[in-house]
């Protein structure tokens, strides 16, 4: 079943600087490791909805 949500994205200055935040965190902060099961998770349903 796919989605017909429409995804609202923050500007690209907004992502940067995020970006830049998480960058600055010591390796193995709790956030950093949920953000990275986050991405994995993102990528396994983009892929789930392609076939």
């Amino acid at each position: 079943m796919k989605s017909n949500a429409i995804c609202w994205m923050p500007p690209a200055a907004d992502h940067a600087s995020a970006a830049n935040e998480i960058e600055s965190l010591p390796e193995g902060t709790v956030i950093v490791k949920m953000l990275g099961d986050y991405a994995v998770l993102g990528n396994q349903a983009k892929f789930r909805n392609t076939r």
